[in-house]
């Protein structure tokens, strides 16, 4: 288990066991002693008696083969013979993620082989986060899968400074099967075994039917989000604005960046994961109630907060609760079969929490065995990445807890990642009679998931919430293209990200692939208003997006090119270059505009508007390790890349990231680095791609409009096939939107309001909509 402690405990624990030494003597074998280097191997193996753990610990204080700035991991085996087939993987997680070397053990003693790391490395200097595996030798020559180790996940060593003993040493001590729950100090050859004689008492316990839809009824919608919200801003953290030149991007970059972002008209930002992970992009949690300190503090973030709300602007953290990394607390306290008491003094197991399956025979994927164990955990996306069990009382307590520590906090709400992932369908057993087949047919994997056992969590989730935290707002993400398929969720958040209208609007738009541009106004728009606003007492938040991290940025989408029929289409990457560069950016506009001015709070992914785009680079030796060229490995990463704040090569900078993780290099892609005009150009150019951006922001996020988007009635205009057409109207008056999906002029139909509110060509004559343009009417 992972031990917190400072050094002041370690110093004082220490000194205690060095004194009960001496007044104990010994005069048992000690650990064989020689000098190390980590890159030779010596097996030197201790005979005699064992030493107890506290004669141990005395034995390696200041020990002659031990030096100072070196992380000593002893590992022990139950065969010994085996040891020369293993050694360790090494690297610096934080503050630079780089990608590792190799180390072969250098002495044995009773406490295992050990492997000396150098801290003062070239690779390792500095850092406060270190990363190891035990690595099966053979398992690096495979030419497909991961490699085999001990803990089939990366295991981490944080707070380096402060882990330091007092000879200037620090130690770590695994077991076969159980290095993920190392200990700081020696325990011993025979540790105590939670698992010995077990034959499948300690599978996971479920307490709960989550298939009962009695239980919690709707919650309301957030007040504060359904009136005051129209425009949303999401932020990549690690990519955006970089305080302390590391190279990435952090919490006070963002503060620092407030101004900017108030200027952007925005109602509310949504930061992706900024709690304790293991990744760069941060959905897989090591600690729910702890800023990953790569991004910053908790004091960062709190006045984040304090000064996006003295600015109105609301903070939505993004939160992943169907799964959390094996590093997680709650994990490793879990695969150690530990219990805690709750606020009323029962006993509340963590083994619970997880799905936990005893088996004597090899189970299939997404079960993984941990250790030597004969249990099996389940984890769909990644062995590194285990589900949580939500039949179980405990885990949905625990998690409602942490979304009120963070409301308490200060946040307003969360991002739900995944939120169809919490049942999948092969994860318990099915009996809710709602399951959404989804089957992946390239990667062969089942990604089916339970409907109405989701939906019946987050209805208690934000019921329970809700109760404390009226105005606090739930947006969930379902990565799914069809709103009936998505809809049914709405009865437990007041929003999901609509992805439905990201992939089927450019079809409609620019491609009538499946409807027009007009259609998509008068038919598909009130469709979705209808369908949403059923499922949730008529208060449903749609809550579209220009992109997001996790699909093509809206430069791209909006230039792509579609193939096929009706829905069955295809988006093909579209490799931005500075060729018709105005019409590219003019299709892009009236993508954003339409996108911005639908109903609901609209997200505008940090970039789109300056009009960055999100071009493809393949793997290569500049921005890739080695076993990824050639390969589509975190090709997502060039839809997060680095704000562009100021022009390459300017002097300063100005909080401009450049980082890695692993190997990989998140770079300005040649459009971006080259052609680009950057915030700073941008901001002083009249017409520029952002201040046109503003302007339309401006519309519903803060004019004298803004009720008209965010509390009137929808209605859709009949016009043109290639216009999209539709007003709002709120106390008595109306404003009227027309966006030119084509590249020709258009002649509007009808008599058109005489209050010009906006248009991209304000010379044209009132009838007319010039190509791929945006006028607004009262």
């Amino acid at each position: 288990m992972k031990n917190r402690t400072i050094r002041p405990f370690l110093t004082a624990i220490l000194s205690f066991l060095t004194f009960a030494m001496l007044l104990s003597g010994c005069g048992k074998v000690k650990p064989s002693e020689s000098t190390p280097d980590s890159n030779d191997t010596t097996e030197t193996t201790s005979q005699g008696d064992l030493l107890t753990p506290e004669e141990y610990e005395e034995s390696i204080t200041g020990a002659p083969w031990t030096r100072q700035n070196h992380l000593y991991i002893h590992y022990l085996r139950t065969d010994a013979s085996t040891y020369p087939e293993w050694d360790l993987w090494v690297w610096q997680k934080v503050p630079r993620d780089l990608q590792g070397h190799a180390i072969d053990y250098f002495m044995q003693d009773q406490s295992g082989v050990i492997f000396a790391v150098d801290l003062t490395h070239p690779e390792l200097l500095g850092a406060t986060k270190i990363g190891f595996l035990l690595v099966l030798k053979a398992s690096k020559n495979k030419t497909e899968g991961m490699w085999v180790s001990d803990a089939s996940a990366n295991v981490y060593v944080n707070d380096i400074p402060n882990l330091t003993r007092p000879d200037g040493t620090i130690h770590i001590f695994c077991t076969e099967g159980n290095s993920l729950l190392y200990t700081f100090f020696y325990e011993g050859a025979e540790a105590e075994d939670p698992f010995l004689n077990d034959t499948g008492q300690l599978e996971s316990r479920t307490n709960v039917d989550s298939s009962s839809t009695s239980a919690y009824p709707v919650a309301q919608t957030s007040p504060d989000f359904a009136n005051n919200a129209g425009v949303g801003y999401q932020i990549q953290v690690s990519s955006f604005a970089d305080s302390d030149g590391d190279g990435l991007g952090d919490i006070n970059g963002i503060t620092a960046k407030l101004d900017y972002i108030e200027s952007l008209n925005v109602n509310a930002i949504w930061l992706t994961p900024i709690q304790e992970c293991e990744s760069y992009h941060g959905y897989d949690t090591i600690d729910y109630y702890k800023i990953d300190a790569r991004f910053g503090t908790l004091a960062d973030y709190r006045n984040l907060i304090f000064e996006a709300h003295k600015r109105d602007i609301r903070v939505i953290m993004d939160l992943v609760v169907n799964h959390t990394s094996k590093n997680n607390l709650w994990f490793t306290r879990s695969a150690q079969v530990k219990t805690t008491k709750d606020m009323h003094g029962n006993d509340v197991s963590y083994r619970d929490l997880y799905h936990w399956k005893y088996s004597t025979t090899e189970l299939d994927e997404p079960w993984y065995r941990f250790g030597t164990t004969n249990y099996y955990y389940y984890a769909k996306f990644s062995s590194g990445m285990p589900e949580l069990n939500y039949d179980n009382q405990t885990t949905r307590d625990f998690m409602v807890d942490v979304a009120k520590y963070w409301l308490g906090f200060g946040v307003d709400g969360f991002r739900i990642d995944a939120v169809k992932h919490i049942y999948m369908k092969d994860e318990v057993a099915v009996n809710s009679n709602d399951v959404v087949e989804d089957y992946d047919s390239v990667k062969g994997i089942d990604y089916s998931s339970d409907r109405g056992k989701n939906i019946n969590f987050f209805k208690e989730f934000n019921k329970r919430i809700k109760a404390n935290y009226p105005n606090a707002f739930l947006v969930g993400e379902n990565f799914d293209g069809y709103d009936q398929r998505i809809a049914p969720y709405l009865a437990g958040m007041d929003a999901l990200l609509d992805f439905p209208s990201y992939y089927h609007f450019v079809n409609n738009t620019f491609h009538a692939k499946e409807n027009n541009a007009n259609t998509e106004g008068t038919s598909v728009i009130p469709s979705k208003i209808n369908t949403y606003n059923s499922k949730r007492q008529g208060k449903a938040i749609i809550s579209g997006f220009t992109s997001n991290h996790d699909v093509e940025r809206a430069l791209n989408h909006a230039n792509n090119e579609i193939t096929g029929t009706g829905s069955n289409t295809t988006e093909h990457h579209t490799h931005i270059t500075n060729t018709n560069i105005e019409t590219k950016n003019k299709r892009a506009l009236v993508y954003n505009g339409a996108m911005i001015l639908q109903p609901g709070l609209t997200w505008v992914y940090y970039g789109d508007e300056i009009g960055m785009s999100g071009n493809i680079t393949p793997n290569n030796a500049e921005n890739a390790p080695a076993d990824a060229i050639g390969q589509d490995w975190n090709e997502d990463r060039f839809y997060r890349q680095p704000m562009k704040w100021v022009e390459v090569g300017a002097e300063d900078q100005e909080m401009t990231t450049n980082f890695k993780f692993s190997g990989y290099s998140v770079p300005l892609d040649d459009y971006n680095k080259n052609h680009l005009h950057s915030v700073s150009l941008q901001e002083d150019e009249q017409f520029s791609f952002l201040n046109k951006m503003r302007a339309i922001m401006a519309l519903k996020g803060n004019s004298q409009y803004k009720d008209f988007f965010i509390k009137g009635t929808y209605q859709g205009i009949s016009d043109n096939g290639n216009v999209m057409a539709w007003r709002y109207s709120y106390n008595g008056q109306s404003i009227s939107i027309y966006c030119n999906f084509s590249n020709a002029n258009v002649n509007l139909s009808g008599t058109l309001p005489g209050t010009v509110v906006y248009r991209t060509a304000p010379t044209n004559p009132h009838q007319t909509l010039e190509p791929y343009g945006i006028a607004i009417y009262k």
